[in-house]
């Protein structure tokens, strides 16, 4: 700051100076044309100026110079200021703080006449100070900026995160096909070819990502790896969720087509393309799906296949294809609550509910396999298909292949044995 302080005190005399200096300069030139111009006298005539018009001379210059160092004063003063706020400016901007441009400097520009202020830096110690000399190795003044001067200065994480091993117009930047391939972008967003001294997505980068078997991302640009048309029909979520169609610049369903054609109209019946992606919205569909065989998801409900209607189902908890590939689903059954009435009233409606929903359980493969014939609340009206009686797992394969054809707590359970009292063993 002492710099900017002694430059705004030295800018009025400098100036004055400078002023005073130009007016005599033009005084001087404005004589000599003058006397150039004015023709020549004989001797008879007399080849002196007359002593008044050397007086008038002498004054026209006094004020001619007074008038210069004036404005000179003013113009120093004025531009010496500019320029030493301009420096206590650049001292405290972040581009001081970040790359060392703590010093003001002054350019004419011809384009539009006139002055204009920038910062730059100066010496080597705010170079130093800088937080891009700590990060980006840009220690090095050159010619009014900090730059990196050599490659092994370089940080190790930039180099290896993204290729800036090498050295490019002071910074470091990628300067080989090598420094992209080598670095972690390559792996993980396909950048590994070379561009301008910037790792870019490339082809064959892209369609070794994972995102691009999975997601159809398979395509580079200038964003990075894109889906098209074609690889969203090449996609894992094209197979499995029928997001077959180019939306948006993503893999999403467009049609009932896209639908039909995925595992998600297979296993749980959602073959119809909507506002939310594929669902199940005819009772046709979800028959002939997995989750009705295996678990008697039968009836199109809110975008699923439910084990009951529409008109009894509030909302499906959860569902899931076990490890044996059948299918098991909780749902909550719907119940009109209204304000103080009696929970008695709204029992005939839930009862017929339930009967519904074992009937849907009684069908499916649970049912042979597990015994899982009946439905049962597991809280609040949510409930799933379980084993209600103890003929569900006498009749149930578990029963007749592994001895599971007690009812218990769990499912069908073996046979608690008995000790020689005659009593339940506790263990």
């Amino acid at each position: 700051m002492a710099e900017e302080k002694l430059l705004m005190d030295l800018g009025l005399p400098l100036g004055a100076l400078l002023g005073a200096s130009a007016g005599f300069v033009l005084e001087m030139a404005t004589r000599l044309a003058l006397r150039a111009a004015a023709p020549r006298r004989g001797r008879r005539g007399g080849s002196e100026l007359p002593a008044r018009a050397f007086a008038h001379g002498r004054v026209r210059m006094l004020v001619v110079l007074a008038v210069a160092t004036l404005l000179g004063a003013v113009a120093g003063h004025s531009l010496s200021t500019r320029l030493g706020v301009a420096g206590l400016s650049c001292q405290r901007s972040a581009g001081c703080v970040e790359r060392g441009l703590c010093s003001s400097y002054i350019a004419w520009s011809w384009q539009a006449p006139g002055y204009t202020f920038g910062c730059k830096a100066a010496t080597s110690a705010q170079c130093r100070a800088s937080k891009r000399c700590r990060s980006d190795a840009e220690c090095t003044l050159e010619q009014g900026r900090c730059a990196a001067r050599n490659p092994g200065d370089c940080p190790a994480q930039g180099c290896r995160e993204r290729g800036a091993c090498g050295i490019r117009e002071g910074h470091c930047a990628a300067t080989s096909n090598a420094h992209c391939e080598q670095s972690a972008r390559c792996q993980s967003h396909g950048e590994c070819g070379l561009r301008d001294g910037a790792c870019v997505a490339t082809r064959d980068g892209c369609q070794r990502l994972q995102n691009c078997t999975e997601y159809g991302w398979c395509e580079p640009s200038a964003q990075g790896c894109v889906a098209t048309a074609q690889s969203c029909k090449n996609s894992r979520v094209c197979r499995e969720r029928g997001h077959c169609s180019l939306v948006g610049g993503e893999c999403k369903s467009a049609s009932d087509a896209d639908c039909a054609a995925s595992e998600l109209c297979l296993n749980l019946g959602r073959c119809r393309h909507g506002p939310k992606g594929c669902e199940a919205r005819a009772d046709a569909d979800c028959r002939n799906s997995r989750a009705c065989t295996t678990g008697g998801a039968c009836f199109a409900a809110l975008g699923s296949c439910s084990l009951v209607p529409r008109k009894c189902l509030d909302a499906v908890v959860s569902q899931r294809f076990d490890e044996g590939g059948a299918f098991e689903q909780v749902v909550r059954i719907q119940v009109d609550r209204r304000p103080d009435e009696d929970f008695a009233e709204n029992w005939p409606q839930l009862n017929d509910c339930r009967e519904l929903a074992a009937a849907s359980c009684q069908k499916s493969v649970n049912c042979r396999r597990f015994g899982r014939c009946g439905f049962q609340y597991q809280n609040e009206h949510a409930g799933t298909c379980f084993p209600t009686e103890s003929r569900h797992c006498e009749a149930s394969v578990l029963c007749q292949r592994d001895g599971k054809c007690s009812l218990g707590s769990l499912g069908c359970e073996h046979e608690e044995p008995l000790t020689d009292a005659g009593s339940p063993s506790n263990g």
